[in-house]
Formats: C-alpha cells, sequence, structure tokens
C-alpha cells in the first residue's frame, strides 16, 4: 500500500492562489486580445473607408475639371464657331436665293465681268460684307484658343479651312491693293465641306460627353 503524501497546507494555498493568478492573467491577455482585434479590425475598415473616399474625392475632383475644360472648349471655341457657320448659312441660303440659285460661276464663267450685272453686285456685296469678314471671325477665334481644339485625326479639317480662308484673304487683298493676280471673287481651292461637320460633330460630342459627366457626379 502506497504511502500517502501529504503537503502543508501553506502549500496547497499557494499552488491555488498562484493558478488563480495565472488564470486572471491569461484572462486578461485574452481580454487583451480581443480589445486589440477590436480596434485593429475597424481601423483596417476606417483606412479602406478612407482610402475609398479620397479615390472618389479624386475622381470627382477630375471629373470637375475636365467639365470645366468641356465649357470652356464649347464657350470660347466650337460653340462661337458654329454659330458663325450657322449665320453664313442663313445669308448665304438668301443671297444664294437672289441670284436665282445654281453655281455662282457657270463653267463658262471665268470672271466678274462674265456675270449678269445684278448677280454681280449680289455677289460682290456678299463677299465683301459678310463671307470673308465672318470667315476671319472664324480664324481668330481659332487663333486665339488653338489649346482647346480637341487633338485627333478630324483636326485636318482646321487646316484646311484654314488654307481656305488665308488664301482668299490674300488674294482680295492683293487685288484691293492693285496687285495683278487671277482673284475673281472666288478661291481656286473648293470650300471644305468637312470643316463643318467637324465643328458641329464636335460640339455634340463635347456636350454629350459633358452631360455623362455630370450624370456621373449626380450618383
Amino acid at each position: 500500500m502506497r504511502d500517502i503524501m501529504w503537503y502543508p497546507v501553506s502549500l496547497v494555498a499557494l499552488t491555488f492562489e498562484h493558478s488563480i493568478a495565472i488564470a486572471e492573467i491569461i484572462v486578461a491577455a485574452v481580454g487583451l486580445m480581443f480589445v486589440v482585434v477590436g480596434w485593429i479590425i475597424p481601423y483596417q475598415q476606417s483606412i479602406k473607408l478612407d482610402k475609398r473616399n479620397r479615390n472618389a474625392e479624386l475622381l470627382q475632383t477630375q471629373r470637375e475639371m475636365k467639365i470645366a475644360r468641356i465649357d470652356e472648349q464649347l464657350s470660347k471655341y466650337y460653340g462661337p464657331i458654329l454659330a458663325i457657320l450657322q449665320e453664313q448659312d442663313i445669308l448665304w441660303a438668301r443671297v444664294h436665293e437672289q441670284m436665282g440659285g445654281g453655281p455662282v460661276f457657270e463653267a463658262w464663267q471665268e470672271t466678274l465681268a462674265d456675270l449678269e450685272i445684278n448677280k454681280r453686285k449680289l455677289w460682290v456685296h456678299y463677299v465683301d460684307t459678310y463671307k470673308i469678314p465672318l470667315q476671319r471671325k472664324i480664324v481668330n477665334i481659332m487663333r486665339e484658343n488653338a489649346h482647346l481644339a480637341e487633338t485627333d485625326i478630324t483636326q485636318i479639317a482646321l487646316y484646311q479651312f484654314l488654307s481656305y480662308v488665308v488664301g482668299w484673304e490674300l488674294l482680295d487683298r492683293q487685288r484691293r491693293d492693285g496687285v495683278p493676280n487671277y482673284y475673281e471673287y472666288h478661291e481656286a481651292v473648293n470650300y471644305p465641306a468637312n470643316f463643318n461637320a467637324y465643328i458641329k460633330q464636335t460640339f455634340e460630342k463635347l456636350k454629350q460627353e459633358r452631360d455623362k459627366l455630370l450624370e456621373e457626379m449626380l450618383k
């Protein structure tokens, strides 16, 4: 039969107290761990939310900057040019009707003298009073706001229009200053019809882009 081992009461009490202390430490550590984890998770979520907010603010700022540029393009470049082209179309339609329709110069007509007197007066008045001045207004807009032009392949239309206008003005000014040339109130180069289409299409495209950006900002 084994001998029963007896421990002093004080030793048992001490061991029991140590166990309680260790248990308390463990409970405190676990509690602290939960506190730390409970703080870290919201903190990480806060960081992610803050990052999303910063990205959203950056995106909104980019949209605002893009809208501001489009507004400037519409108000200082494409809008004014389109308005002048529409004015020119209205004026030409009236004058063209007054001249009886059809081409200004028939195939066999090469000089102003070949035109019937009233038709000649109508054409010269239109060119001097409206056509050349309105075209010059467009060129001035293009020159002063060149940074607002859309830089895509269709911009060739801008150069074609500029070449047409400057060429016409050169011949007209030479004629007025007594410099001999072939000018008979018409340019040798045909008017670049794609210029009008380019201006109108770009104007509409920018408006649609602006509306889309505004819609995205309100979401």
